[in-house]
């Protein structure tokens, strides 16, 4: 399945960050696994970078950010 252009809800343009979201999500997972028996503050230092992740790419609305987090990019698979 192919990540819609538009949300739904409010129609703003979602297609274009989902390419940044997959790198912050490959990146994020990498660093993870380095980060498995650090302290509890790096990990929650991630945590906020995670958060404000969605503000850096410019997605505000709850809407845009349900289509790009619940998405499964199955086109591969195909």
């Amino acid at each position: 399945m192919i990540i819609p252009i538009r949300c739904h809800t409010c129609g703003q343009v979602v297609a274009s960050k989902y390419e940044s979201f997959k790198e912050f999500k490959n990146q994020l997972s990498r660093e993870q696994t380095i980060l498995t028996g650090t302290p509890d503050n790096d990990i929650i230092e991630k945590s906020k970078e995670s958060m404000n992740f969605f503000k850096s790419i410019g997605v505000d609305r709850y809407c845009c950010k349900r289509m790009i987090l619940t998405h499964i990019d199955i086109i591969d698979k195909l």
